[in-house]
């Protein structure tokens, strides 16, 4: 049997085993949507092995438990024609019929969607779609403000360690700079502090060298007084002896 092709129930009670072996075939086809105009009609489903819903079947299941079987257990139906009533071939046309309705509107293509629900989508994923390129900007335009940072960040360290460097090295420089330095103020201090020292010293000599001619002069000047001494009075006795000798020729 084709896959869509309507039949009615008047059609599957006149040929009752064709339409037990188009059952049989368990691929159904979904209806488009179900309408007051195609209720009576139904196609042969994609999915195979369609079972009813518990809840929904439970109130006919004796009712229809010869379609049932043939709806589900095609094997087991012989090849003759066996007779079925009206009733039970509206109810199986119902009962696909719900059954389709229900998948359709389970996959979100019930009877006549609006427009508007079926636009909806498309423009939930149309504004998705532009706040996602949207977010993707701001992230590229993120990371490459982040590139550019680390970049930057990257510059400044390297510039930072290379004036530290430099600064350690002008520090070591002034440091050893400044010890030299340290070490000829030592140096030159010392060289002073010995040349007082010697200077101290021949200073020394000098003031005993000079004492000792003072007092070398000073004994010559004593004798000396000493002399002047003994001939002034040596000069007396002989101006008074001339004296004497002028009174005594008178």
């Amino acid at each position: 049997m084709a896959a869509g092709l309507p039949l009615s129930p008047r059609g599957l009670g006149d040929s009752g085993s064709e339409g037990h072996s188009s059952l049989s075939s368990h691929n159904f086809t979904r209806l488009p949507s179900p309408t007051p105009e195609n209720k009576d009609l139904f196609f042969v489903t994609r999915s195979s092995g369609v079972q009813p819903s518990p809840a929904r079947s439970s109130s006919y299941s004796e009712a229809n438990e010869p379609d049932l079987q043939m709806a589900n257990g095609g094997k087991s139906l012989s090849m003759g024609p066996s007779p079925v009533s009206p009733n039970a071939l509206d109810r199986t046309a119902a009962w696909l019929l719900t059954m389709n309705a229900q998948l359709l509107e389970d996959e979100g293509l019930g009877p006549d969607p609006p427009p508007r629900d079926r636009l909806r989508p498309k423009e939930e994923l149309s504004q998705a779609e532009k706040d996602l390129a949207v977010l993707q900007d701001k992230l590229r335009i993120s990371t490459k403000k982040l590139e550019e940072y680390e970049t930057l960040f990257k510059c400044q360290e390297e510039t930072t360690q290379k004036l530290v460097l430099e600064y350690q090295a002008r520090l070591e420089e002034g440091e050893e700079r400044l010890r030299r330095q340290q070490e000829d103020k030592d140096i030159q201090m010392k060289g002073i502090i010995s040349r007082l020292m010697s200077v101290e010293e021949e200073l020394k000599k000098d003031h005993a060298e000079m004492q000792a001619a003072v007092d070398s002069k000073q004994k010559i000047i004593d004798a000396q007084e000493k002399r002047i001494a003994s001939l002034d009075a040596a000069n007396a006795r002989l101006m008074s002896a001339l004296t004497q000798l002028k009174e005594s020729m008178h």
